[in-house]
C-alpha cells in the first residue's frame, strides 16, 4: 500500500511565490463570501459587470461577466477593451437546442472541456457582425426567448457555451459562474463572459485582476466563493431511500441519492457512524453498485472489491458510487468537475469532513475546499 499527501498543490509547493499567489487567492475568498457575492449578483442585476476568478488549479484566470440581455454598444466595448475579445455567451443546453446551435466540433478537445456550439450573429440589422454594437445585439437576441434559431447566421463573431445544469455546485467554471450569477439576479439565463488581459497581452492573474477590479469599482469574487454561496442556499441532491446491509462481514448503510438536476441516481455505501471531526476512507467511482457487490463475491481480488473491503472493515468509510459514463464525452478528463461536484456534495450530506482517499491514480479536485472537505492523504496500490 502506498500512502501519498495529495496532489492538490495547496498541499505541496512551498515556495514562498506559491504562497504569495495562494494569498491572493484567500483575499478573494476570506469570510465575506456571502458579502461579496451579494455584491457581484447586485452588479449583474442593475447591468453592471462583475470579475469571477477561477480555481488557481484550473486556469487561473479571471473573466469578465454580464447578463446577456444588459449588453450595449458601451459595455461591449469596455469588455473587448479590457479582454481578448472572444466573446462567449453560456446558454441553457435547452436554448442552444431551440436554435439549434450544435457543439462546434465532435470530440471536444479544449483542455477543461468548455463546450462551445457553433458560433453566431444576429441577423436582422448585421453589417459585419463584430462591432461593440453589433455584438451586443447577438448578446441580447441570444438572451431573447422570442428570438429563433433563423434569426442568427452561422458562423458568427459570438461563442456561445453549453452550461452543465447544476452550475458551479457541479462544474467549477466560469461558463456556470456566469449563469448562475445571472439566476442568481433574476436575469434571464445568458451571459457574456470574456478573459481579462494586460496591456501587453498576457493574461491577468489575481494581483492584476484584484487592481482592475479596484480601478474599475467593480465587484470581484472567486468561483469557490459562489460555491459555498449556492451550497448553503440549493440542494443538488436528495435522498431517496436508506437500507442496512452486510458485506464482509460487517454492517453497513446504504444511501441512494437523486440528482435534482437530472434524475440520475448516485449510491453511498456507508460503514460506521460518520464523525467529521476523524478522518473517514472515501472511494468515488463510477458504475453499477449492484453489479459490483456481486463481483465482489466471485472476484474478491479486483480493485473495487479491494477498495469495497477496506471500507467495510475501517472504522469509518463512504464508498460512492457516481452516475455511470453515458457517452465517449463523460470518459474525458473534463467528467472530473461533475465527479467532485456530485461527490463532494454527497460526502458532504453524510458529515465528511476530512478525508484518506482510495485512488488508483493521481488526481486533483479544484474547488473541493468549497464544500468544507479536506483531502489529507492519498491511498494507491490498495
Amino acid at each position: 500500500m502506498n500512502i501519498t499527501r495529495p496532489s492538490i498543490r495547496v498541499c505541496e509547493h512551498a515556495d514562498r511565490h506559491y504562497h504569495a499567489r495562494r494569498q491572493n487567492h484567500r483575499a478573494i475568498t476570506m469570510s465575506n463570501d456571502f458579502s461579496r457575492v451579494q455584491d457581484a449578483v447586485a452588479s449583474i442585476e442593475a447591468g453592471g459587470f462583475a470579475v469571477v476568478v477561477d480555481d488557481e488549479d484550473r486556469e487561473n484566470e479571471g473573466d469578465l461577466i454580464i447578463a446577456a440581455e444588459a449588453a450595449t454598444q458601451q459595455n461591449m466595448a469596455f469588455m473587448i477593451r479590457h479582454t481578448s475579445g472572444v466573446i462567449c455567451a453560456p446558454c441553457e443546453p435547452a436554448r442552444l437546442d431551440a436554435l439549434a446551435l450544435p457543439p462546434m466540433v465532435e470530440r471536444n478537445q479544449e483542455l477543461h472541456r468548455c463546450t462551445f456550439t457553433v458560433s453566431v450573429d444576429y441577423l436582422p440589422g448585421m453589417t459585419t457582425g463584430i462591432s461593440a454594437l453589433e455584438r451586443a445585439r447577438t448578446l441580447n437576441a441570444l438572451a431573447d426567448p422570442d428570438t429563433g434559431a433563423g434569426d442568427f447566421i452561422r458562423p458568427g463573431h459570438i461563442f456561445p457555451l453549453k452550461y452543465q445544469p447544476g452550475g458551479v455546485l457541479v462544474r467549477s467554471g466560469h461558463t456556470e459562474a456566469a449563469l448562475d450569477l445571472c439566476r442568481l439576479a433574476g436575469r434571464r439565463p445568458a451571459a457574456a463572459l470574456c478573459e481579462l488581459v494586460n496591456d501587453d497581452g498576457t493574461m491577468q492573474r489575481v494581483p492584476d485582476l484584484l487592481r482592475f477590479a479596484e480601478a474599475h469599482d467593480l465587484p470581484i469574487i472567486s468561483i469557490d466563493a459562489l460555491i459555498r454561496y449556492r451550497a448553503r442556499h440549493d440542494v443538488l441532491v436528495e435522498e431517496v431511500a436508506a437500507t442496512p446491509m452486510q458485506l464482509h462481514g460487517e454492517p453497513l448503510d446504504v444511501h441512494v441519492y437523486r440528482t435534482v438536476f437530472d434524475d440520475k441516481q448516485i449510491t453511498a455505501v456507508v460503514k460506521g457512524s460518520i464523525d467529521g471531526e476523524r478522518p473517514t476512507l472515501v472511494r468515488v467511482v463510477k458504475g453499477d453498485p449492484h453489479r459490483d457487490f456481486l463481483a465482489s463475491a466471485v472476484a474478491p481480488d479486483n480493485v473495487i472489491s479491494r477498495s469495497l473491503k477496506m471500507i467495510a472493515q475501517a472504522p469509518q468509510g463512504v464508498f460512492i458510487y457516481l452516475p455511470a459514463a453515458g457517452s465517449e464525452e463523460d470518459e474525458t478528463p473534463g467528467a472530473v468537475w461533475r465527479e467532485v461536484g456530485l461527490g463532494s456534495y454527497v460526502l458532504n450530506a453524510l458529515g465528511v469532513r476530512r478525508i484518506h482517499l482510495l485512488a488508483s491514480r493521481e488526481l486533483t479536485f479544484p474547488g473541493i475546499a468549497s464544500f468544507g472537505l479536506s483531502i489529507e492523504t492519498i491511498i494507491k496500490e490498495f
